[in-house]
């Protein structure tokens, strides 16, 4: 089967459910009983990071058509909830077996990171009135607020960027995320090393514990092999990252002079970040402006210093493309509102 057809299934497609009707039933269940599961997870406090995900989509000569976000559906949600619980049945079994294993580890957040976490959030009325033994059932909340409030994006990518980067491990330190004291990644031995790996541990537990050898060859094997799929996984995911990128970039080039919604979703010195509807990063720089701009990074606002105006995240805004960039992967925008004024040069600061 594929994802579409299931989700047309469920959602009472006729062409489908009569195409498929042996399975209707069955597939009804698997919708109940993966519901049952994400609410377990749900009074844990797991964390459902929902982020819109863009896909480039191309014509014959590779070049992009368009961008679409890609959906998560219910049959997607069903996959990803029995995929965590046969993860976490895997771990914690391999865990009381002790036997050596490789274990999917996402550590609590650096209390650090979590107070300047606190001053951004702040900013909206969120406040984490604890760094250090930080339960990931406040973030869940704070991001159900969020989205009543429309901010949800935002305040998603916030709170990513303060957690920690999931990695591979032999000792097992549970995965803060999902709020599971035992997990791994065991359901996609065809496309992921570490699941290969778990699914020859278990081989080697259905016969009994390990020979000697073989508990030797782990126990020195597993440390070494772990750091390394951490970092080659990281390495892929820049590089999937930015193949995207160059697409998205690319889909803008003859985008020059069109306006876009946008939001704005970040800050630094000399330059706002906006995402628009389509989900494509972008960015002004107020260095090229007729007036000047100050960024207050206690307050967390850009500042037009000629005139008072205050810039502020989440803020919503049209924008124009001036420059898309592939060399250096970068969309540069204007607000539609200064269009007349831009020059696309730096001015001089005044002293």
């Amino acid at each position: 089967m594929t994802y579409t057809n299931v989700n047309k299934i469920i959602a009472k497609d006729p062409e489908m459910t009569e195409k498929y009707s042996d399975i209707v039933d069955m597939l009804f269940t698997m919708l109940e009983l993966s519901k049952i599961i994400r609410a377990i997870k749900y009074n844990r406090g797991s964390i459902d990071f929902d982020l819109p995900e863009v896909k480039a989509v191309l014509d014959e000569n590779k070049k992009v058509k368009y961008l679409k976000n890609i959906e998560r559906g219910e049959s997607e949600r069903i996959i990803e909830d029995f995929m965590i619980m046969a993860n976490e049945a895997v771990a914690e079994k391999l865990f009381w077996l002790e036997m050596p294993s490789v274990y999917r580890v996402h550590e609590t957040p650096d209390p650090e990171r979590v107070k300047n976490l606190s001053d951004t959030l702040s900013k909206f009325g969120y406040r984490l009135h604890s760094f250090e033994d930080l339960h990931p059932k406040k973030f869940q909340s704070i991001i159900e607020d969020s989205e009543a409030r429309g901010i949800n994006m935002i305040v998603h990518k916030m709170i990513l960027m303060s957690l920690k980067q999931a990695r591979y491990g032999v000792e097992n330190l549970g995965h803060f995320g999902l709020s599971s004291n035992y997990y791994t990644h065991f359901t996609s031995p065809i496309r992921r090393y570490a699941d290969l790996l778990i699914h020859r541990i278990l081989n080697i537990s259905l016969n009994g514990y390990p020979t000697k050898k073989q508990y030797g060859t782990l126990i020195n094997y597993l440390p070494e092999v772990t750091v390394h799929i951490s970092q080659t996984e990281r390495k892929a995911m820049k590089i999937e990252d930015e193949s995207v990128k160059i697409k998205v970039v690319e889909y803008m080039l003859d985008k020059i002079g069109d306006e876009f919604k946008a939001t704005i979703v970040g800050f630094n010195n000399k330059k706002i970040f906006f995402e628009t509807e389509e989900h494509v990063e972008c960015f002004w720089d107020v260095t090229t402006a007729q007036n000047f701009y100050e960024f207050n990074d206690t307050d967390y606002v850009m500042k037009d210093v000629d005139t008072g105006r205050e810039f502020h995240l989440g803020d919503k805004m049209d924008i124009l493309t001036v420059r898309a960039d592939l060399q250096m992967l970068e969309i540069e925008v204007i607000p539609t509102e200064f269009h007349q004024e831009y020059t696309g040069r730096r001015k001089e600061r005044r002293f």
